[in-house]
């Protein structure tokens, strides 16, 4: 049975050579996200024999106990093998079928050549990531960036020299917790409550640890009033991720120029930018569409199943 941790900071850079080696530059896999959305997700992490395994503890049931697949070396078939095998009977000893999570095209591949018998596979597009080239999402030229480029001219246009933008620093985290408290209230529902609220959660915590955690971002002000702010981290030494983003709604066309402002900021020393999953919102996928992403990281789920269930 595998001895699973919680993340702690003192882990992080220990950590990090598997999230940057092995994560393929997915936002699920980095220390951040298990750290930060701890009380959405739970996770846990363990190693053994050079791999990292994590334990979303918070979305286990009776009956399946959930992880991501196990990140290492994937070229070594016989030791990824084992590290799966060690998935299997870890979910085994607790009485539950194993589940994964949001893995990604290669781990598929190999789940589908190596398991077939025992473990299903199913594509979610919900969950699929949005990647961008940071120096064309920066310029935004051609015509399959006009709506953009014109939503930009269009801020530009209106704020004239009444706008700066300033580096993320501890100066202004109050007024960024502040502008997020404003948005949540005007976005909450029953129904997302849970979400939104795990979600400022992890603001609050990556801005309380900002250092530690290595976050980058920028700061938005306009009259002297901060009215947008966005802010992610290092996958991998090519890849970005843009975590969280929030603007003050009463001011126009304030996301595409702070998308198109990180994307520059990133390109300084990394080819790509995630901006993440859609989740299944039609409105977020048509946004994240029309910033014309170069490809979308592909996910899937992967459960165990019975023999029953084979034919």
């Amino acid at each position: 049975m595998l001895d699973f941790q919680p993340f702690s900071l003192d882990k992080k850079n220990f950590l990090d050579d598997y999230f940057f080696a092995y994560g393929e530059g997915s936002c699920q896999h980095s220390f951040v996200s298990s750290f930060c959305m701890s009380e959405k997700y739970g996770d846990k992490f363990a190693l053994k024999d050079d791999f990292l395994f994590i334990l979303r503890e918070k979305r286990c049931t009776s009956n399946e106990r959930i992880y991501l697949f196990p990140l290492g070396n994937m070229e070594k078939t016989e030791s990824l093998r084992r590290a799966v095998d060690c998935l299997i009977e870890d979910a085994h000893s607790h009485g539950a079928k194993v589940r994964f999570e949001t893995i990604t095209e290669r781990a598929k591949d190999f789940i589908a050549e190596n398991y077939s018998e025992s473990l299903s596979i199913t594509e979610s597009r919900d969950v699929a990531e949005y990647i961008y080239d940071c120096e064309k999402f920066a310029a935004m030229q051609g015509g399959e960036y006009h709506d953009r480029r014109k939503h930009v001219r269009k801020f530009l246009d209106t704020y004239k020299d009444r706008w700066n933008l300033e580096n993320v620093s501890p100066a202004y985290f109050s007024q960024m917790l502040s502008l997020s408290e404003t948005w949540l209230k005007t976005k909450v529902t029953d129904d997302n409550r849970t979400q939104l609220m795990c979600e400022h959660r992890a603001i609050e915590k990556s801005l309380k640890y900002w250092n530690e955690l290595g976050m980058e971002g920028l700061v938005l002000f306009i009259d002297g009033e901060l009215k947008g702010f966005i802010y992610g981290m290092k996958l991998d030494s090519q890849t970005y991720n843009a975590m969280i983003l929030k603007s003050d709604k009463s001011c126009v066309y304030v996301s595409p120029f702070l998308y198109r402002s990180y994307a520059e900021l990133c390109g300084k020393s990394a080819k790509w930018v995630n901006l993440e999953e859609d989740l299944g919102d039609p409105g977020l996928r048509q946004m994240k569409l029309s910033y014309r992403p170069d490809h979308l990281l592909n996910k899937y789920f992967v459960k165990e199943i019975n023999a029953d269930e084979q034919a």
